[in-house]
């Protein structure tokens, strides 16, 4: 859940390049690393040395958590599910003639 709310600040993530990182997290979003103090050091040093990067990056994660991550997204999904259940019961219940 941390993850959600690092994104949303607007700051640039350096994470680890781990399957419970990168559920949420990709390369568009934040700077991976190997899971060593010289990978992740150097992703930092990344972001140090390039502030396009690190705003770019810092912009991208905020609206990846805007776009599917935030309540609106949530009633948008949720919304979007019910709808397909009401067209699939509607369409199962109507007799064919």
């Amino acid at each position: 859940m941390k993850l959600y709310s690092y994104l949303h600040s607007g700051k640039a993530l350096v994470a680890t390049d781990l399957l419970t990182h990168t559920q949420v997290l990709n390369h568009h979003v934040s700077i991976l690393t190997d899971p060593s103090p010289t990978a992740f050091s150097q992703g930092l040093l990344e972001l140090i040395n390039n502030p396009e990067h690190r705003l770019a990056l810092g912009r991208a994660g905020k609206n990846l958590v805007e776009e599917e991550y935030s309540y609106t997204a949530f009633r948008r999904k949720l919304d979007d599910l019910y709808n397909g259940l009401a067209h699939e019961f509607v369409h199962d219940s109507v007799p064919s003639i």
